[in-house]
Formats: C-alpha cells, structure tokens, sequence
C-alpha cells in the first residue's frame, strides 16, 4: 500500500513494489517522484 497526495507519486511507489522492490525503495521511488510532480 502505497499513499501521498499525488497519483503519478503513488503510482511510482506502487510499481516499485509490484516489481519487488522493499518498503524502503517504494518510499524513496515516491519521494523522488513527489519532489519532481509539486
């Protein structure tokens, strides 16, 4: 479960984790994508 106020941000994260990513790279997927979206 991934969640933040921007879709693209969560969808990132999402996919990360779909992929197998860790907790972690799903957090840092979306951070990355949040700071580039706002």
């Amino acid at each position: 479960m991934v969640i933040c106020s921007h879709p693209l941000a969560t969808r990132a994260g999402v996919d990360v984790l779909k992929a197998g990513g860790n907790a972690a790279d799903a957090a840092l997927a979306t951070s990355i994508c949040q700071t580039v979206v706002e």
